[in-house]
């Protein structure tokens, strides 16, 4: 339930981040300030709950609001939006080492946008994303690499007012989107099925709809890994809970102990991130992961390159998806069983070599 900081399997943590198989969760405790005053607390102060007009009821279990009319509701958002664009020292200090630890895929549960002014201050290419009820993520959204990391805020975004959870009518559509498919790409999914590691920093266990949002994202699933936690304050009984449900170990190290012992291990490593060098060739990295047997993966990124190359990649772009619609149907006949293994490998082979010529051809457009 909980590990000795000297227990604690670094060598692991820090493999699977290298191999990009490690899903970083970040909550509100990293922006515990100064006083040691919790983010939720310092918000309700800066809304002045007891006081606010705006405000009907204040769910305190749940941080959750009431309002009377939508105009208050709007009100109070653009309050809420104002609260996270003030600078937070605290956590900046911690994002900082976060963005040069070369995690691929972070996924917060604060609606704010700290950590992704923290990585383009820092000149760290990177893509963000939110939760957007009923919304679909808008264009092409490139694979997370360590290279391109991904920031998806999993509870909204302070930019959009309709995809911020204020109200439980909020988190009840929150809920039916999640659960109907929408709102939450499938590419995402996938990623996180098949993550080696999990590690949640500062995240508030002891909500109930935290506990059903890591069931949503299948960390429920029986995994033959350890998943580390680290919070500045949680119960026992919450503690036993996440074990026994979701085998995560909480460590004694506060969070900014972690993060600090972390880092220095990652940069012994030398795997942490240095600046102004030129960021790895996405040619050789398909090529790569064509060694790995990923040729999913490779077609899709592979797609998502030429089309970002626009006109310039668009007669490669032609060929690629020819070439993907001819590895599906190969597919599908090795699922039904429609080939045999020898010809299956054969035929796999011949595509392996077409897109190895295809990524040859596509070498210019880097």
């Amino acid at each position: 339930m909980e590990t000795q900081a000297n227990l604690i399997d670094w060598d692991f943590i820090l493999d699977t981040i290298q191999e990009e198989k490690c899903i970083l969760f970040l909550g509100p405790e990293l922006y515990t300030n100064a006083q040691n005053q919790q983010l939720d607390d310092a918000l309700n102060t800066y809304l002045n709950i007891e006081h606010n007009k705006d405000i009907q009821t204040y769910y305190q279990e749940d941080n959750l609001f009431l309002f009377s009319s939508r105009a208050k509701k709007t009100k109070t958002f653009y309050k809420i939006k104002n609260f996270y664009n003030q600078s937070f020292p605290e956590a900046e200090m911690l994002f900082q080492k976060i963005a040069e630890i070369p995690f691929h895929f972070i996924i917060k549960v604060t609606p704010d946008k700290r950590l992704g002014t923290v990585f383009s201050e820092l000149d760290i290419k990177h893509q963000s994303h939110f939760y957007w009820r009923k919304q679909p993520p808008g264009g092409l959204l490139k694979q997370p690499t360590s290279s391109y990391p991904l920031i998806y805020n999993m509870l909204g975004s302070i930019d959009q007012q309709e995809s911020m959870v204020l109200t439980h009518n909020d988190l009840f559509y929150y809920f039916e989107s999640i659960f109907s498919g929408n709102s939450f790409p499938e590419k995402f999914k996938r990623i996180i099925k098949e993550a080696n590691n999990f590690l949640f920093l500062g995240i508030p266990f002891e909500k109930w709809y935290m506990q059903l949002l890591l069931r949503i994202l299948y960390i429920h699933t029986d995994y033959d890994f350890a998943r580390y936690a680290s919070n500045q304050v949680i119960d026992d009984e919450t503690k036993s809970f996440c074990f026994e449900q979701f085998k995560i170990e909480f460590v004694r190290k506060h969070i900014d102990e972690f993060i600090d012992e972390l880092h220095q291990r990652a940069n012994q490593r030398g795997l942490v991130r240095v600046f102004g060098e030129k960021a790895p060739s996405v040619i050789e990295k398909l090529r790569k992961w064509i060694a790995e047997d990923r040729l999913e993966e490779v077609l899709e990124e592979f797609q998502i390159f030429l089309t970002d190359a626009g006109q310039e990649g668009a007669e490669l772009l032609d060929d690629l998806i020819l070439l993907n619609n001819r590895f599906n149907r190969l597919q599908k006949r090795i699922n039904q069983s429609i080939i045999d293994e020898r010809d299956a490998n054969v035929q796999s082979n011949k595509v392996r070599k077409d897109i190895l010529n295809l990524l040859n051809e596509a070498e210019i457009l880097e």
